[in-house]
């Protein structure tokens, strides 16, 4: 018997809507990449009648749930009804798109992905003990500079270790020429998959040929897997990479490219000073 899977999506918004705001990409063109995401998520549901489907969109003002559709305090089951599944991902599209547009002027914010990654992991934590579901993470990335999503690296990191802990699998597919460090360290410690490609056309093949297995099938498929992962840390401080020399505290193991001056900004573990040796 199969055992059913909870899948969720979460794709990175705001890149989309930028090149649509440049006029580089039109609205059409935004939704004919979601219907492709729409294809990919009808052939999950069919691999099993039990499987479980949540789909999240953030940008810089908010994480937005595109599917299912929240009503009030109503607890959705999650099994996605295919008749309406576009339909419900689409309205849900236009509605981040119109928010989008009415805060022109607080775009550019830090990346939401964080925040994303915890309400995925929540509900995947709960419907694993509930239902002994198979859950894993699919996290899709338009932005043309990933290296953007340091800006909260330790918050993204906490939320790998917790996967890694919960056994929760996060696949990684960046639509960019240039790599993730960060969705490479999450990949790699969670077990998951992680591609990058620069090509928009190769998205619905990317999806169907390497992301459709589920936990069970994978062991038995010959995935790419990357040759180097890319293991650089980030200061907490101030998110930018240690360039020669980095401190860390040791009790709560902080990275910090200067040395603090009295105690951990973290754990608050006061820095005992040196003492001057004799010659």
């Amino acid at each position: 018997m199969t055992t059913p899977s909870f899948l969720t999506v979460i794709v990175e918004i705001e890149p989309l809507l930028l090149r649509v705001l440049e006029q580089n990409m039109t609205e059409e063109e935004v939704f004919g990449a979601f219907s492709q995401l729409m294809l990919f998520c009808r052939a999950y549901s069919l691999f099993c009648r039990d499987n479980r489907l949540m789909i999240l969109g953030y940008t810089s003002l908010g994480v937005h749930f595109l599917y299912p559709k929240i009503e009030g305090n109503a607890s959705p089951d999650f099994i996605p009804s295919l008749p309406e599944l576009q339909d419900v991902v689409f309205e849900g599209l236009r509605d981040v798109l119109e928010q989008w547009r009415g805060h022109f002027g607080q775009h550019g914010g830090k990346s939401l992905l964080s925040m994303a990654l915890s309400q995925a992991l929540a509900t995947s934590n709960r419907l694993q003990m509930q239902l002994g579901v198979q859950a894993r993470v699919l996290s899709i990335h338009f932005n043309r500079n990933p290296s953007q999503y340091n800006q909260n690296y330790n918050s993204v990191m906490n939320c790998i270790f917790s996967a890694q802990k919960m056994k929760i699998i996060i696949d990684a597919l960046v639509m960019s020429t240039f790599d993730s460090n960060l969705m490479q360290q999450a990949c790699y410690l969670s077990k998951g998959l992680y591609m990058k490609t620069g090509y928009l056309q190769d998205f619905l093949t990317l999806l169907l040929t390497h992301y459709l297995a589920d936990n069970t099938t994978r062991p038995h498929l010959l995935l790419p897997r990357p040759t180097t992962v890319d293991f650089k840390a980030s200061c907490f401080d101030d998110n930018s990479a240690p360039k020669a020399l980095a401190f860390m505290c040791s009790v709560c193991l902080t990275l910090l490219s200067a040395s603090p001056e009295a105690s951990c900004p973290v754990c608050e573990t006061p820095i005992q000073p040196k003492e001057p040796t004799a010659t």
